[in-house]
């Protein structure tokens, strides 16, 4: 079932899932699938922050802040890629 993401939800980041965080971007590759994903600085900032506990949100707050950028469009970025995380199995909602 497809869940709709909000700035309120946390992810856990799956077992499968490994990073590698350069000054350019992240790598992510699915162990099971054997799939690797690219993203610039700022996916690696969110893969960092959900790596953290934090809510999108609260790294969609952190974002805004640091580039400049208004809040309801780092808002809208960071569910978006979180979605993608969800959709190819590299993250799943955190249940409370």
């Amino acid at each position: 079932m497809l869940q709709i993401l909000s700035r309120k939800h946390s992810l856990r980041l799956s077992r499968e899932a490994r990073a590698c965080i350069e000054n350019d971007g992240i790598v992510l590759m699915h162990l099971a699938r054997g799939l690797l994903f690219s993203a610039n600085r700022i996916g690696a900032r969110i893969w960092q922050g959900l790596d953290k506990g934090h809510s999108i949100g609260g790294i969609a707050a952190a974002i805004s802040q640091e580039y400049g950028i208004r809040v309801d469009i780092s808002e809208q970025d960071c569910i978006e890629f979180c979605q993608d995380l969800c959709d190819s199995g590299l993250a799943a909602v955190r249940e409370s």
